[in-house]
């Protein structure tokens, strides 16, 4: 039991950091390009993981390296405006990535349980889904 937990000490943040990349939403665009398109869009699918991997390097090292956040060294090195802008687009990235991620896995609930809803109680669904989400209540 004692190397278990060394291991997966030693491992770290590694398994949230992956949950989180490699969610429902990319699961399920992945799936359905696979599905339509064969291998002829599997570049695309390289490519996002490459710089997916690229970008969480560059973060860690950023954070290993500095005792400041980076968007404190941007506000420092360039002007506060600019650590602003940066900041409210990083914020939207991530919940545009978290909303597609919830829309996915509304999607497949549909899918696998192929629920006969009409269609004004679709969205309904999504939000009550959403709310569950937000509450930290356990699936």
């Amino acid at each position: 039991m004692q190397y278990l937990r060394k291991i997966i000490g030693s491992i770290g943040p590694g398994f949230i950091m992956a949950a989180v990349v490699l969610g429902p939403g990319s699961i399920t665009t992945f799936s359905k390009i696979g599905a339509t398109q064969g291998y002829a869009f599997l570049w695309v699918i390289l490519l996002s993981a490459l710089l997916m991997a690229v970008y969480t390097n560059v973060s860690v090292c950023f954070g290993m390296l500095h005792s400041t956040t980076i968007l404190s060294a941007i506000a420092t090195k360039y002007d506060r405006w600019f650590a602003v802008a940066i900041g409210v687009s990083s914020f939207l990235s991530s919940l545009s990535f978290q909303f597609g991620n919830n829309l996915c896995v509304g999607m497949g609930i549909f899918g696998l349980h192929s629920y006969n809803l009409p269609r004004w109680q679709k969205p309904l669904f999504l939000v009550r889904y959403f709310r569950i989400c937000m509450s930290g209540f356990p699936l």
